[in-house]
């Protein structure tokens, strides 16, 4: 079956099955990926909320039409007839430009906030908190600055994402110290 990728919309290509589906996405393979969709520009991510960032984190690999859309309208400021009604190749470069940006987002916090594991944590049970994923982030900087999570939830990633990377360099250093100290002695 021959396709004509030109003339299909974001919304017919989101009702393909799999099977029919397939040509288009390889049909992105070949696109240099921008942070436009059609006309419109997307925001900035360090600039959204750090609630907004973490909830496309987890939401961008799934296929919940609904979600997919949500996403559109708030990093390209769009209606969701301008998604729905645009050609299908907006979408492809659209969306491949957002999965490699939140995979380099999640490799960025990775990199920058991963730190050796600590036995005596360990053997404590810290891995329980895991479940908790955000939210451990938007509790700990929240009784820091005497704020809810859900003040925090609404600050921007950037500054949020700095304040995780201050505390986690700040415990370092003063774990460091305490060696040193107790070496000293």
């Amino acid at each position: 079956m021959i396709w004509n990728l030109d003339k299909i919309s974001t919304g017919e290509f989101l009702l393909l099955n799999d099977q029919q589906a397939l040509p288009y996405w390889y049909l992105q393979s070949m696109f240099n990926f921008t942070p436009r969709f059609g006309n419109f520009k997307a925001k900035r991510l360090g600039e959204l909320e750090f609630g907004e960032i973490a909830n496309i984190k987890s939401s961008i690999t799934k296929t919940d039409f609904e979600r997919i859309v949500e996403i559109f309208t708030l990093i390209f400021g769009i209606k969701r007839s301008q998604f729905i009604n645009a050609p299908v190749t907006d979408f492809l470069n659209a969306i491949g430009w957002l999965r490699l940006s939140i995979e380099e987002l999640i490799i960025k916090e990775y990199n920058a906030l991963k730190s050796d594991t600590d036995p005596d944590m360990q053997a404590a049970g810290v891995e329980r908190l895991s479940v908790f994923a955000e939210m451990n982030t938007l509790i700990g900087i929240g009784q820091q600055y005497g704020k809810s999570p859900q003040e925090i939830e609404t600050w921007p990633y950037n500054m949020v994402f700095t304040l995780m990377l201050h505390n986690k360099i700040l415990s370092e250093v003063q774990k460091n110290y305490s060696e040193i100290k107790s070496k000293a002695k």
